[in-house]
């Protein structure tokens, strides 16, 4: 359970006289506590400078948190934002430069006071507002976080306001933003924003908080919000204007964010595994040339491919549908191996120069998604799954090869959390202080005589960090071309030399796809190896397919 709260205190809390008598507020600058005007009505705004006011802000959520013992907390309106210009009865003067300085806003009709506090407020040793407006969020945060921190190892705070360095404390959201396809799409670059300002976890409101959002809209939103490394859907409060739930929008949004949900849930040990592959530094939503710096294409304004995908991790790229009435969208592939997540087909060979390919961007399903050849993507089953604690320990993993510099062999990476416990304190002392990741490594051989497939598992952190995980299954992805008549020889024809435990299913040998299922599930452990191979012997393969057209020919004539 979470809780919402507002940085403006009322002025008849039970808190304002002790933290008044402490200087915790700002002040005006003849020393008065400064008065604005927020959902309580007046209230005083919170001094963060001072010493003293995290112990006060510290007993406020303390009294809170025995009434309901919340897990997370929202901070709202911390620019700090304020109903009133400067402060309540403020007269600008307009020698005071401060709050008159010589350049204008963007909104050039306003002045900077204008739902904010006065700029020459004072903060702790007469500090101004000037100086510190732009760190409130950041000192709130910082403020509520070692609060949190006697709760527990893992804190979740979600602010509207940061700046650079907030990361550490809290997660982001965009803020207040309309219900337009402009709204959603400027909402890529914001998130890729701040993943560079150091707030990786970081999301927009999908559908807009305010104006009146529409079925398509809503729906693309839910496709692209799936994928943001903070999805969060806020109904607007303002009267008249539509709700914003999935039961309320009309079957094609509740159709499209229940699989959108279920895609977002399937990967989510892979996205939570980004976060602590990091570890703090680095992306994990990010511009395509973050990892293409080489391509000219990727920095060119006009092609607008950079405002309109982007990069999970190094291994996954959306192209979301972002204008009203798309059917298609045009996808922008760099040069690499590239191919269709959900059904594995191949779009790009490594071989082929960066191409655009139109495709298509349908509603009642997921955002168009691919996999980067030369990498591993495991996913979990969602059928059943209510929330994240209904995810067990069992995965498929989706393996994209990529072609290597020797003839015939395949080769892909990747992690994999290993833990099955996702409890705050398991994740904190097995995966923060320590490492409980695996490394996959996986490589497939195809010659004229030999198929091999071998997956390995590397554990790096200490192997007593590590619990139960299991593999169901393979969906393994590549440039199979005119090597695939002989992986279906091998397949059609012989059993399967396997060190897995139980029957290997073959659920589907094409063009591009090969597909495992493993009736005993592979226990994942440090120097662990799933080996499927067969080598073989071209006269009794000769031998098998003639006797296999006699029989199937017999079997018809009698």
């Amino acid at each position: 359970m979470g809780s919402i709260m507002d940085a403006g205190i009322g002025v008849s809390s039970s808190f304002a006289k002790d933290m008044i008598d402490q200087n915790a507020f700002i002040r005006s600058p003849n020393g008065n506590a400064l008065i604005g005007e927020v959902w309580p009505g007046k209230a005083y705004f919170p001094d963060f400078l001072n010493p003293n006011t995290s112990k006060f802000w510290s007993k406020g959520l303390q009294a809170l948190y025995d009434l309901v013992p919340y897990q997370g907390i929202w901070l709202d309106m911390n620019e700090p934002a304020n109903f009133v210009p400067g402060e309540v009865d403020f007269v600008n003067d307009e020698s005071i430069l401060a709050n008159n300085p010589p350049y204008k806003t963007v909104r050039a009709r306003e002045s900077f006071f204008v739902g904010a506090l006065r700029l020459d407020a004072l903060h702790y040793q007469d500090v101004p507002e000037l100086y510190l407006h732009n760190l409130f969020g950041l000192h709130h945060s910082q403020a509520t976080y070692d609060f949190f921190k006697t709760k527990s190892e893992l804190v979740f705070i979600a602010s509207r306001a940061t700046s650079p360095g907030s990361g550490q404390f809290a997660t982001h959201w965009t803020g207040d933003n309309g219900a337009t396809f402009e709204y959603m799409a400027v909402s890529i670059s914001q998130i890729m924003s701040f993943n560079l300002f150091g707030i990786p976890n970081s999301g927009a409101v999908i559908c807009g908080f305010f104006l009146d959002t529409t079925e398509e809209l809503c729906s693309r939103w839910h496709q692209l919000g799936s994928l943001y490394p903070h999805e969060r859907d806020q109904r607007s409060n303002r009267d008249g204007e539509r709700d914003h739930e999935p039961y309320a929008m009309g079957p094609t949004v509740l159709a499209t964010a229940k699989a959108s949900l279920a895609f977002r849930y399937s990967i989510l040990r892979h996205y939570y595994t980004q976060f602590l592959k990091q570890n703090g530094t680095g992306t994990i939503f990010k511009p395509l040339f973050f990892e293409y710096p080489t391509d000219d294409i990727l920095f060119d304004s006009t092609s607008q491919v950079t405002d309109s995908q982007f990069l999970v991790g190094e291994s996954l790229m959306a192209a979301p549908a972002l204008r009203e009435g798309q059917k298609q969208v045009s996808v922008y592939f760099p040069k690499d191996t590239w191919f269709d997540f959900i059904d594995g087909t191949l779009m790009q060979r490594f071989s082929e120069e960066s191409n655009s390919v139109s495709y298509p961007a349908p509603l009642n399903t997921t955002v168009p998604i691919f996999i980067r050849g030369g990498y591993i993507v495991p996913i979990q089953d969602t059928k059943k799954v209510m929330s994240t604690e209904d995810l067990n320990e069992k995965y498929e993993l989706k393996i994209a090869f990529n072609e290597t510099n020797t003839k015939g062999v395949y080769q892909a990476k990747g992690e994999l959390v290993g833990i099955s416990d996702f409890s705050d304190k398991n994740v904190f002392t097995k995966c923060k202080q320590n490492n409980c990741l695996y490394s996959m490594n996986a490589t497939i051989e195809i010659e004229e005589d030999k198929y091999s497939l071998v997956v390995n598992f590397k554990a790096l952190g200490n192997v007593k960090n590590y619990e139960k995980v299991e593999i169901e299954s393979l969906f393994m992805m590549g440039d199979w071309g005119h090597k695939l008549d002989f992986i279906q020889d091998v397949h059609d024809y012989f059993d399967l030399k396997t060190n897995v435990k139980g029957e290997v299913v073959i659920e589907q040998v094409s063009e591009n796809v090969i597909q495992y299922k493993f009736l005993r599930a592979f226990k994942v452990e440090d120097g662990a190896e799933i080996k499927i191979s067969q080598k073989i012997d071209f006269n009794e393969l000769l031998d098998l397919k003639q006797n296999f057209v006699f029989f199937k020919n017999y079997e018809i004539f009698i």
